[in-house]
């Protein structure tokens, strides 16, 4: 097989692959395998429109690449259609003068990476799935198109100005190298726990959890940055303007033993508390949503300059005792405001529950001012704990 010429300049040889779907692929495009296919052959051979869990799972295939200017048009009921991918070299061995396809504003050294439910790339803030450097700023927010740039696998060092991560240390141990530090300022880094005792336990899985319990009614909160003060405005780094995009991931407990108690978890301008059988009480607020009632439905919820409450149900119903794979994609593709200009991915336990892209939902998004990971809850009858196994937030590559 000859090798692949991309923008004129000669490269790797390109891979073959199999794609499963129905849409029409342009060179530009990314692929991910088909990570749950039946057979090890078909995880290896076969290729699909990105998802979530492709791309958790560490299975971005390549780039299209020797397409005909019509694209690539799957035959009429063809469960597989040949196709040439570009895979992405290891760190180090970057391959320059690729064009990628994006809808979004881009600039000159923007990192992109390939985005769930899209064959386009974005800002890369999924960890570990940046593989693209910009040559040049292109406005691609109006019509989606190529951008030119630097193919490689891009290491997390360079972006961990841009990204908060705990993982999985919660073990139940006192570390010996505190100096008489408490167990929340060795794990929580810039954060105010209020209104409750927390405390490390260990499990079986993971190694170990967070534990936040309040005291019956009193609301337990843990927040970046603690007042929300003058003082405290760079801890507050997180914000979709300028045509950025916010990742934002937690593995929780919502209720030890019960689910009647309310909590929030997600990104907010001040954490100034949950109150009991009502949305949460933030100015400014994107996140996961739970009402202490009897339907027990985990929503997504959002609000802007302390304005309306957005509360949609992500149709997923709270199990007591058991840990929630929270996360959300949100993606500004413009520098600016503009109607639907915004689309949010929700994703509970690793599978797509909603889009939120309409109008109406990007005016009670905030898209102007910087928000803080904040959890927070209500005890409600009784001191329900909240449990955190791990949790991060990655912005603005």
């Amino acid at each position: 097989m000859a090798e692949s010429s991309v923008s004129g300049q000669q490269t790797v040889r390109p891979i073959v692959a199999y794609y499963t779907g129905s849409d029409t692929l342009y060179n530009g495009y990314a692929l991910c395998y088909d990570h749950d296919g039946a057979t090890a052959k078909l995880r290896s051979s076969t290729v699909e429109k990105p998802t979530y869990a492709s791309l958790l799972a560490g299975g971005f295939a390549g780039i299209v690449v020797n397409a005909p200017a019509q694209g690539i048009v799957p035959a009429s009921g063809a469960t597989r259609t040949k196709v040439y991918l570009l895979p992405v070299r290891p760190s180090g061995m970057e391959m320059r003068d690729v064009d990628v396809f994006t809808d979004q504003n881009v600039t000159a050294g923007q990192l992109l990476g390939p985005s769930p439910e899209t064959y386009y790339f974005r800002q890369a803030v999924i960890p570990g799935t940046a593989v693209f450097r910009c040559s040049e700023a292109k406005d691609r927010s109006g019509t989606a198109n190529t951008v030119n740039g630097v193919y490689v696998k891009i290491d997390a060092e360079e972006y961990q100005d841009k990204m908060f991560r705990i993982f999985d240390h919660f073990d139940g141990r006192t570390p010996i190298f505190l100096g008489g530090a408490t167990l929340a300022e060795f794990l929580l880094p810039g954060y105010q726990v209020s209104g409750a005792t927390v405390a490390a336990a260990g499990t079986s899985d993971h190694g170990g959890r967070l534990v936040i319990t309040p005291t019956t009614t009193t609301i337990a909160q843990l927040e970046m940055g603690g007042t929300g003060t003058a003082s405290a405005a760079n801890l507050l780094p997180f914000t979709l303007s300028a045509g950025k995009a916010i990742y934002f991931r937690a593995n929780v407990n919502f209720g030890v033993g019960a689910v009647d108690n309310d909590v929030f978890c997600g990104l907010a301008i001040t954490g100034a508390a949950v109150t009991d059988g009502t949305v949460p009480n933030l100015d400014d607020y994107l996140g996961f949503y739970m009402q202490g009632d009897s339907s027990a439905l985990i929503n997504i919820a959002t609000n802007r300059d302390n304005g309306t409450d957005n509360v949609t149900s992500t149709g997923i119903t709270q199990v007591a005792d058991t840990m929630h794979d929270l996360a959300f994609l949100a993606v500004n593709r413009v520098a600016g405001d503009a109607a639907s200009a915004t689309t949010v991915y929700v994703f509970v336990d690793g599978v797509l529950t909603n889009t939120l892209s309409s109008a109406a939902v990007n005016a009670l998004i905030n898209k102007d001012e910087g928000m803080r990971m904040v959890f927070a809850g209500i005890g409600g009858a009784a001191a329900v704990a909240l449990e955190i196994d791990r949790w991060e937030c990655c912005t603005n590559l």
